[in-house]
């Protein structure tokens, strides 16, 4: 995160050359002091948007 750090590079692109040297479904990192998971696979993706949550208020 060095080079988002000093601005040789945006947060994006240092995420985006992450996300193609992990070569997983779904990691996690933190961005300063918040967690964030990151979802490469389509299909996890489609499935954690459909389904119903049990505190989604419907």
């Amino acid at each position: 995160m060095l080079p988002a750090l000093t601005m040789k590079t945006t947060l994006g692109e240092w995420l985006g050359d992450l996300s193609h040297k992990i070569k997983k479904d779904y990691f996690g990192i933190f961005v300063f002091d918040q967690p964030v998971l990151v979802v490469q696979s389509p299909k996890l993706t489609l499935d954690a948007s459909t389904q119903k949550m049990p505190n989604s208020g419907q």
